[in-house]
């Protein structure tokens, strides 16, 4: 059972490099990261089912992160994600509140 649990985390590790060179190789600072509306809706879905209430901060913790470090880009990006988030979550209250 250990072993199963090795082999399993050693895996799970070498994925998680391959999944790393790929996204090297693939990315390069100079290029456009502006999002389609595709890919925000789907950063707003991940962030909405990894931190459920908090996924709108998340946002904008990485928007002010990459903000800081020069990416305007990347910000705005990120800052959209939130604003996203917030609207889907308003959304949300409203049906509740209107049945």
């Amino acid at each position: 059972m250990i072993i199963e649990a090795f082999r399993h985390t050693r895996t799970t590790n070498n994925d998680r490099q391959k999944a790393r060179q790929t996204m090297n190789i693939a990315w390069h600072p100079d290029e456009d990261a502006t999002p389609t509306p595709h890919e925000v809706e789907n950063m707003a879905a991940v962030l909405e089912g990894r931190h459920g209430r908090y996924a709108a901060e998340v946002a904008d913790f990485l928007s002010t992160y990459h903000g800081q470090g020069g990416d305007a880009g990347r910000s705005w990006a990120w800052a959209g994600v939130a604003e996203l988030v917030r609207k889907r979550e308003r959304q949300r209250i409203n049906q509740v509140w209107n049945g």
